[in-house]
């Protein structure tokens, strides 16, 4: 299987320069509009199906764009040099000596023989180091020149060499084609038949690739006779006078075939209007079609699919992923772009790439390979979504703050912490500080992210904090030993009395305002733990008092003006 490795882009449009990595399975393209994602789809277009160059795709102010295409058996060089309106291209391959060698090596092993394979073989090999041939060059003339050609490479140290685009095989379908049944099923099944079909034999020993050729050599020469004639020559020596012959050559180029197909949904031979159903309808049956392909092709091919969840219920998003989580055990690799908030969930965070464009300039971030990343984000309940789109992380030690944050924020400014892409990640969470902090900071602007701690933070904590370097104006403590601590004795007794007979239940007759005052006093005294001695207040409700109930308390009662300070002023930064 040829797997495409990675792309550097240099002065495309917005893909100032930026370097793409792909899985070997499925690579998610994720990013805002105008982010830089369908330039990259375009530059793809332009490696695998000789999309051309125009004025407009050079990033302002430049004459050159690159594109360096890495597989993993090759690595290709395509430059575009723009000189007025005019735009000059040249390709080249990279291949080192031991490939060459390799290369070599092949051509004179005992079995390359004549044999359809054979020939295909050396057609490949000619086309990336630049031999020409024709459809009927015989085999053993074709074998000659490519060792002679690869001698001549190796003993001059030529390792770059320029060649044509190369030839893979890629399937690109968009939004649209998932939606046109019949379009999907020209892409998808036709079109390896419409470069193929010069290959198929019409005779024992002749394809129809050669069979045209032969006809056409045979005109040429007709058409050589004919305008060689003594009168024809005669007239143009009057402008001419050195000329004793005119030669026309013709030069058949195998491009692909353009086959028109028709696509009817019948029942019982009545066709059924498929135009007249819905968007979703039309994508189930492709995705179908999609599933079935995954089943019955054995052939190693990219799938470049450009948003295919358009106008897909969350159900059916979800089947598309499993369709081609199953498409891909078959060896096939996908390249897939999405804004879909399900499918980035859905994937694993290591194959998701990241495009941001800032000042007109894309910036690509992604995880690098980190076998313990997975495991720390799932353990901390981190979406995918939120990993990359989040607009601020808000790190916190307790449940109680966890809990808290949220609902107040919500009350405060009428705004759902969530939908506002704001995350919270309980510290107490990360079984692996070093692994979650250079995972965090490889996604996340360390600007973007802020700590809510108690002034006693614990060592899991304060480590987090330094490997994140957080400035001050960042790092927010709340309460003088616990988050607890920082509301007033008479906040908390109305907020969980208020929380109890919300409940239809009864307070406990110890949960007083002046015992709570009282143990406050004695808890930041000697060190103990406030929250811990709420608990033992509360033992006669029959309503248990934890730090997520409590925070839940906190939250939905407690009034504005009761807000420590510091806390008020940090919900606002948040917000901000």
């Amino acid at each position: 299987m040829i797997i495409l490795k990675k792309v550097y882009i240099e002065n495309f449009r917005c893909l100032k320069n930026i370097e793409v990595k792909f899985e070997n399975d499925i690579t998610v393209i994720v990013g805002e509009n105008d982010a830089g994602k369908t330039s990259l789809i375009d530059v793809l277009k332009i490696i695998f199906q000789g999309k051309k160059i125009e004025i407009d795709d050079f990033f302002y102010g430049t004459d050159t764009i690159k594109i360096k295409v890495e597989f993993d058996d090759e690595t290709y060089l395509l430059l575009f040099k723009r000189e007025g309106e005019t735009i000059n291209s040249k390709f080249f391959i990279y291949l080192t000596q031991e490939k060459l060698e390799q290369i070599k090596k092949s051509i004179y092993s005992d079995d390359f023989v004549e044999s359809d394979d054979n020939i295909t073989k050396a057609k490949n090999i000619a086309s990336i180091i630049s031999v020409s041939y024709r459809s009927n060059t015989p085999f053993n003339t074709l074998k000659k020149n490519l060792t002679d050609k690869i001698n001549d490479l190796i003993n001059n140290s030529i390792y770059e060499i320029e060649t044509t685009i190369p030839n893979k095989n890629a399937y690109f379908l968009d939004g649209k084609d998932f939606e046109d049944i019949t379009t999907f099923i020209n892409e998808l099944f036709f079109r390896e038949e419409r470069r193929n079909i010069w290959n198929e034999r019409i005779e024992e020993d002749k394809t129809i690739g050669q069979a045209i050729e032969e006809h056409l050599k045979q005109y040429e020469k007709e058409v050589n006779n004919n305008i060689n004639q003594e009168e024809i020559i005669s007239r143009i020596k009057g402008f001419l006078p050195s000329l004793t012959e005119i030669a026309v050559t013709s030069d058949f180029i195998l491009k692909d075939l353009n086959i028109d197909v028709s696509v009817k949904m019948l029942e019982n031979g009545a066709v059924i209007p498929i135009d007249k159903k819905g968007d979703g309808t039309k994508r189930r049956i492709t995705m179908a079609l999609f599933d079935y392909k995954s089943d019955n092709n054995g052939d190693s091919n990219l799938y470049v699919l450009d948003e295919p969840d358009t106008h897909l219920h969350v159900k059916a998003q979800l089947e598309l992923m499993k369709i081609l989580n199953n498409f891909t055990n078959g060896n096939k690799q996908i390249i897939i772009t999405t804004h879909s908030p399900f499918i980035i969930n859905y994937c694993k965070p290591i194959k998701i790439r990241l495009f941001c464009n800032k000042n007109n300039e894309t910036k690509v971030s992604h995880l690098n390979n980190c076998s313990d990343v997975e495991e720390i984000l799932r353990d901390i309940g981190v979406e995918n979504i939120f990993l990359f789109f989040a607009k601020k992380i808000l790190i916190v030690e307790g449940e109680t703050e966890e809990k808290f944050i949220p609902i107040i924020f919500d009350r405060l400014f009428n705004i759902n912490l969530s939908s506002n892409l704001i995350k919270i990640m309980n510290v107490k969470g990360i079984k692996n500080v070093p692994g979650f902090s250079n995972a965090l900071l490889q996604l996340i602007n360390k600007d973007n992210i802020y700590a809510l701690i108690d002034n006693d933070a614990d060592d899991v904590t304060i480590e987090l904090i330094n490997r994140l370097d957080l400035a001050n104006d960042h790092l927010y403590k709340i309460g003088q030993k616990e988050f607890e601590d920082s509301f007033k004795p008479k906040t908390i007794y109305n907020c969980w009395k208020k929380h109890v007979e919300s409940r239809n239940r009864n307070i406990g007759n110890r949960w007083t305002e002046e015992e709570i005052s009282r143990i406050k006093e004695d808890c930041l005294k000697n060190s103990k733990k406030f929250s811990k001695k709420l608990k033992e207040l509360n033992d006669s409700c029959l309503i248990g008092l934890d730090k997520i109930k409590l925070g839940t308390a906190l939250g939905n009662y407690c009034e504005i003006d009761e807000l420590d300070d510091n806390l008020k002023k940090f919900l606002y930064i948040l917000k901000d």
